[in-house]
């Protein structure tokens, strides 16, 4: 595994970005770049949803979404809006309507890109303004669920009124009929090669499932191709389609089965006309929503590996915690993610960048998950790094603002008057801060984002390096922590008595890990504290060396409203550690001590 290890930076007040190592001492690495595309409530919309993003062939990338008039609601007075991006995503132009059909519904966006022309079509459904989901689906409304295409040759800029293709993709007995909603794909490889493809979710009186809906022709005709039908736990809606490396294209839907199931998957071996094997993709936990795929890399175009990308919200009931997947072996496994956003969010769409770096389009919120749209982009590699914070103590300690690996602002305090202290190994000067007055430490204040707010099946490791001579008694000195007190969610790792101890807590069920020998002898220590949900156990090593390990028998969220600090414990002033910090990471990952060379 390759962890980059540069990943919080704090710009220097009225200097600019100075690059390398800035104040107060922590370094700039790969940063998750964000920006709002759409907000809720502005423009004339009351709330705009159902994201879909596409590369346009001039590199400009196109974000689509619904704009809901007058409330929140899947029905009633909705367009098809657009903004442009020719700056990968930084910025974005202003507002394109693509689609108004007056007080009625035009919605669920599905572009996708003709390569062979440069030219985008657009999927799209109608319906009666007044009509719901339900009402169309007992067939009780004012009218049936239609689908429309319409089209640009100039890169996202203009657009053709939209053409009704109902009866080439809808059978007559269906009465719901959605596409996507997200990006469809064209195809690359075999006898199918250049054919457009789209996933649908459809809905009659005899059957429901999802589909392919496909064109040989640029996008002048198309064709419907046989569903996976609903059975037993698998309940296949809203869907979204790859193209393998071997040809074979990839469905993956929302699964309609119920809660705290995971998404439905099936294959197809002639382009998306019909599909089998269907069943569960198990490690893609899923509150029944919809979801999007990205194929990033090819071995069979010139890159060094495969890599498919999904994103969702990873969470098995609730629609938060907005999260990027990456399979490495063309969807037969995913790794556990990366977090985008902790907090409210529902849809997305996956898009890819310049050299190997991609972006998410996805519903986001703090208090409501559609109080905007939000664009997150990535450089490549930046998905397999685990490390949400890092922080190298090597130079004078200074307060500022953070910016953490997610691009996330947060605020950096120093508390007391902690010193720089060097020393020179091998002909090396290294440095670190020196603690040694109550109440010294480093102050992390994260109440908006909660990047340190750990869930209950977060994986994650405290890492630290440190030389100390004190607390060979019985005062404890806090290295990390996030606690709050007796029999509340917390988490730290400090040394007491000379050893090196972990503690976990979600307040009802605490569990720890210590060293069996001291530490407390004035040499430097390398210190990996991990808590690993694959195997729910806690793990120690110090060294190098596994120390100590235990079932973790938590089961509720760590997650607390106390700040993060470096260097004291928020419960008690009387735990401040003393000695010297020199390196501090926080990974979002259960790491090892193979995973990153030591550094002192």
């Amino acid at each position: 595994m390759h962890l980059h290890p540069l990943h919080f930076f704090i710009p220097l007040i009225g200097c600019g970005f100075l690059g390398g190592i800035v104040a107060p001492n922590v370094s700039v690495g790969q940063l998750l770049t964000e920006a709002t595309v759409f907000e809720s409530g502005t423009e004339g919309y009351h709330t705009f949803r159902i994201p879909a993003i596409l590369r346009a062939a001039d590199g400009a990338l196109l974000a689509f979404a619904e704009g809901r008039k007058h409330n929140a609601s899947d029905t009633g007075d909705i367009d098809i809006v657009l903004r442009r991006s020719t700056d990968q995503g930084l910025s974005w132009g202003p507002t394109l309507l693509v689609a108004d059909v007056g007080p009625h519904t035009i919605g669920n966006p599905s572009p996708i890109l003709d390569r062979a022309t440069g030219r985008i079509v657009l999927l799209a459904n109608q319906n009666h303004g007044e009509d719901d989901q339900r009402e169309i689906q007992s067939n009780t409304g004012h009218g049936p669920r239609t689908a429309w295409v319409c089209t640009s040759d100039d890169h996202g800029l203009t657009w053709t009124l939209p053409t009704e293709i109902t009866a080439q993709v809808k059978h007559p007995e269906w009465r719901w009929f959605a596409f996507g909603p997200a990006h469809g794909i064209q195809l690359f490889r075999g006898a199918y090669a250049g054919r457009l493809l789209v996933g649908a979710a459809q809905n009659g009186p005899n059957s429901n499932g999802a589909i392919g809906v496909f064109s040989d022709d640029g996008g002048a005709t198309w064709n419907r191709g046989v569903g996976i039908e609903a059975a037993a736990s698998v309940r296949p809606s809203e869907s979204v389609v790859v193209e393998l490396v071997d040809g074979r294209v990839y469905m993956n839907c929302r699964n309609r089965g119920g809660h705290e199931r995971p998404r439905a998957m099936a294959t197809s071996e002639d382009g998306g006309e019909t599909f089998s094997h269907a069943g569960l993709a198990n490690q893609l936990i899923d509150p029944t929503v919809q979801g999007s795929l990205l194929r990033l890399r090819a071995v069979d175009e010139g890159d060094d590996r495969n890599q498919i990308l999904f994103s969702n919200p990873a969470h098995p009931n609730a629609r938060r915690r907005l999260t990027v997947r990456s399979s490495f072996d063309e969807t037969e496994t995913w790794t556990p993610g990366k977090l985008i956003h902790r907090g409210p969010s529902a849809y997305s769409d996956l898009v890819e960048l310049d050299d190997s770096a991609a972006g998410v389009l996805y519903e986001h919120g703090h208090d409501r998950r559609y109080e905007r749209i939000r664009f997150a982009s990535w450089p490549a590699g930046w998905l397999q790094d685990t490390v949400h914070a890092q922080f190298v103590f090597s130079e004078q300690p200074a307060d500022g603002p953070l910016r953490s690996s997610r691009g996330h602002p947060l605020a950096a305090q120093v508390e007391g008057s902690p010193t720089l202290v060097s020393w020179n190994t091998a002909g090396d000067m290294r440095q670190a801060w020196h603690f040694d007055a109550p109440g010294e430490c480093l102050r992390i204040l994260d109440d908006k984002y909660q990047l340190f707010d750990f869930e209950n099946d977060n994986s994650f490791t405290l890492e630290a390096v440190f030389r100390t001579t004190a607390h060979s008694g019985e005062k404890a000195g806090a290295i990390i922590s996030k606690d709050k007190g007796p029999n509340t969610p917390s988490y730290w790792l400090r040394v007491e008595e000379g050893a090196v101890r972990f503690f976990v807590s979600d307040g009802e069920t605490a569990v720890s890990v210590a060293s069996g020998q001291g530490f407390s002898d004035g040499n430097w220590h390398h210190v990996f504290a991990a808590r690993d949900t694959d195997q729910w156990q806690l793990r120690l090593h110090v060294d190098g060396k596994l120390v100590d390990h235990s079932a973790d028998v938590t089961h509720k969220d760590l997650a607390n409203d106390s700040d993060l600090l470096i260097g004291a414990f928020n419960n008690s002033s009387h735990r401040q550690f003393y000695g010297d910090l020199s390196l501090v990471r926080i990974h979002g990952a259960a790491a090892n001590p193979t995973d990153l060379a030591r550094q002192e």
